[in-house]
């Protein structure tokens, strides 16, 4: 996927992107986050050239990843943008741009 097409996309518009993509770990450690969500900017199919999208969270706290939805993640999967937020609930989250979890 172009990442300049998933700049266009309203939903990933306020998104801080990144001249070169770097691996979570590098890009988010001693930081400490509730909830991290995972976008993938993978094509959902030839015929729909829209990202994949929403596709997984976890936790990262004092560099460990521990997933919240039973899923396996790694911590070298490549951000291409990052996006930070609280939650309703106080929670320090972010949301990451991806191609490979």
């Amino acid at each position: 996927m172009d990442i300049e097409r998933i700049k266009a996309i309203p939903r990933y518009s306020d998104f801080v992107y990144l001249n070169e993509p770097v691996e979570f770990y590098r890009c988010c450690e001693d930081k400490d986050y509730d909830v991290v969500q995972i976008h993938d900017i993978n094509p959902i199919s030839d015929k729909h050239p829209e990202p994949i999208g929403f596709c997984g969270t976890f936790e990262w706290k004092s560099n460990i990843l521990t997933p919240l939805d039973g899923d396996d993640y790694t911590s070298q999967m490549p951000v291409y943008a990052w996006h930070e937020f609280t939650s309703v609930n106080g929670l320090k989250c972010i949301d990451i741009l991806t191609d490979e979890w």
